[in-house]
């Protein structure tokens, strides 16, 4: 059997792969906040855009 595949451009492609539950606690983000001037924390859902461990990820469920 050959296999065949292709490749597209999913649009927010990090946001098609969420962060597992118990790994939530490694995906939290402090900012500043522009207009209060306070420190804000997030927790990431999904894979952050622009973290370097990211584009590894993602490349690696691209390929499965």
């Amino acid at each position: 059997m050959k296999l065949v595949g292709k490749c597209v451009d999913l649009e927010s492609a990090y946001k098609q792969f969420p962060i597992a539950p118990a790994h939530h606690r490694y995906g939290i983000f402090a900012l500043k906040n522009p207009e209060s001037n306070q420190i804000e924390f997030f927790i990431a859902r999904a894979l952050p855009f622009g973290a370097s461990a990211s584009v590894h990820g993602f490349n690696r469920a691209a390929m499965a």
